[in-house]
């Protein structure tokens, strides 16, 4: 005889028709077993009954055999009830921990008492074994020992001490049986922050008032509205997103206006005085042309608005105002969803003399930096804009998708016009930025937002009668090499305009007015100029470029969009 496994148990998940479980460890009894069912809805256990409620059948030779269900819970059926699946039944060896062998001196021995001496000793380990399996216990590596539970006290439930080395009876408080007096009670029974802080007599805090202050959401951090709630670093973090600078409009504030005179408005695009603004009318018919300017006001936060005068037109019409974004400043619109959308705003004034509609509508590039074909991306909702007054226009939680917005963004605002004659506008305030609401118009310095202008366009002249442009020498009796450095390096290799080159004049020397003024060569960052004389310069000799004894001398580098 051998225990040739560690198994001493079995379990079944029952069906209401199995009355019969077969076991495969070995017994020396029917009474070695013990059979229980489990009820998994209940959690109740009941041991069942030998030759009541089973019968044992033990294999020959072994190991093993089966459990046969009777009475209550096997056939016939009724009265019996087989167990279905809402049980389970577990079967285990648990021997009487006797030994009944007694060996007399002088008698032989007899290997099958011995073996089964020590087969019952194995069977005994294992079911302890089984046992302990089942009970709490400290991991090896624990120097905790002789734990002892201590006796059971009615109610009470079991923690460790405040040593941490034993167990102890705890008294459990039934928090029905607390005495609540009636103002707490009141206080427990407020629904919402504001209601407590009434219970309790305690404002809300502000700048100006001590108070009880709570953390603001999400959505009252972006819309940016209340001054009372405090922002948590992660809120001001996920408002602020991607933007780095808020303002994704240059020159939103209209205060660079680097061109020398004011520009035509029609039906054809082109920028205007103001830099990066351009301004057109949709149809010819019926247009007068006008112009775009540049004015100071004391109605906009930066005191700079662009004038749009005179409007005149014999029909209705749509006038479009707006800004390119580059594709290196517009990609990163493509994240915009995920911080609440696209906010614009713009301050308008008109005097059209009736209400007129305005909205936002926005475009993609279709190449990248190209926008001689551009894809709608959204319209807003008309806004009614009365005449006469500074009105503010929010277009706020825009979702413009993500097509194509990494190749260059449009934003413009499209106005209705009625018939006008002699009519005028002004815009300033302008900001686009990520996020789900319109913020405070973000007010950077002149020189920065000159230098973000110079990156598309720059002017040079117009400040002093021999304000000069370069140095370089002679590259022939009638033609000087000036070469001229950008102020900042330009978007791409800009192109080069003059009204009248004769205002302009090469001194090497002498003074030699210009007959001609070109760009021989340019990069983003210099250009080779070619100011070309009649005749007199001496080859190889040094050259200054200058203006000729004008204010009126001035020239363009542009590498707009």
């Amino acid at each position: 005889m051998t225990v040739s496994t560690t198994t001493n148990r079995a379990g079944f998940v029952c069906n209401g028709v199995t009355y019969q479980f077969p076991f495969d460890f070995k017994i020396l009894a029917e009474s070695d077993l013990q059979v229980y069912l489990y009820n998994t809805i209940t959690r109740l256990t009941s041991q069942l009954t030998l030759n009541v409620d089973y019968t044992v059948e033990i294999a020959s030779p072994g190991p093993g055999g089966t459990v046969t269900l009777i009475g209550a819970y096997g056939p016939p059926c009724p009265p019996g009830v087989i167990p279905g699946a809402a049980y389970t039944l577990t079967i285990l060896r648990a021997m009487p921990r006797t030994q009944e062998i007694d060996f007399v001196n002088g008698d032989d021995l007899d290997e099958q008492n011995i073996e089964g001496m020590g087969d019952r000793i194995t069977m005994m380990v294992q079911e302890l074994d089984n046992k302990m399996a089942r009970t709490l216990a400290f991991p090896p590596t624990s120097g905790i020992s002789n734990i002892s539970v201590p006796d059971p006290v009615a109610g009470a439930f079991l923690r460790w001490n405040l040593a941490g080395d034993g167990l102890e009876n705890a008294t459990y408080v039934d928090p029905t049986l607390i005495t609540i007096s009636d103002f707490i009670k009141t206080f427990l029974d407020d629904a919402d922050a504001a209601t407590a802080r009434a219970t309790l007599q305690i404002p809300a805090a502000s700048e100006s008032v001590a108070g009880l202050a709570e953390l603001a959401t999400q959505a009252e951090t972006d819309a940016g509205t209340d001054d009372a709630r405090i922002v948590t670093p992660l809120k001001l973090k996920r408002y602020t997103g991607l933007r780095g600078m808020k303002n994704l409009l240059i020159n939103g504030g209209m205060m660079i206006g680097q061109r020398a005179t004011d520009q035509t408005l029609d039906q054809q695009i082109r920028y205007g005085r103001v830099d990066r603004w351009h301004a057109f009318w949709n149809s010819s018919t019926g247009v007068s042309p006008g112009s775009q300017g540049h004015q100071y006001s004391v109605n906009t936060e930066t005191y700079n608005v662009m004038a749009l005068t005179p409007l005149t037109c014999s029909s209705t019409n749509n006038l479009f105002i707006g800004q390119r974004i580059e594709s290196v400043n517009s990609r990163c619109l493509r994240f915009a969803n995920d911080y609440g959308g696209v906010s614009f705003r713009i301050k308008v004034w008109h005097n059209f003399g009736v209400n007129v509609n305005m909205k936002c509508v926005v475009y993609t590039a279709d190449a990248t930096d190209n926008f001689s074909a551009i894809t709608g991306r959204y319209t807003s909702n008309d806004i009614s804009v009365p005449s006469g007054t500074f009105t503010t226009l929010k277009f706020e939680g825009i979702n413009i998708g993500t097509a194509d917005v990494e190749k260059g963004v449009v934003v413009y605002l499209k106005v209705d016009t009625p018939v006008c004659s002699g009519a005028t506008m002004y815009l300033g305030d302008a900001q686009l930025e990520i996020g789900p609401a319109c913020t405070d118009l973000e007010k950077r310095p002149y020189s920065l937002e000159l230098v973000l202008c110079q990156r598309y366009f720059w002017k040079i002249g117009g400040t002093a009668i021999y304000e000069p442009v370069g140095v370089g020498t002679n590259a022939a009796g009638t033609q000087a090499r000036i070469v001229v450095k950008f102020p900042v390096s330009m978007r791409a290799a800009p192109s080069w305009y003059t009204t009248n080159s004769g205002l302009w004049q090469v001194k090497s020397g002498n003074d030699f007015v210009c007959t001609a003024v070109s760009l021989a060569y340019a990069t983003p960052d210099f250009a080779d100029m070619a100011f070309e004389v009649s005749s007199g310069l001496t080859l190889a000799y040094a050259a200054l470029a200058r203006a000729n004894n004008s204010l009126s001398a001035y020239g363009q580098f542009s590498a707009e969009l």
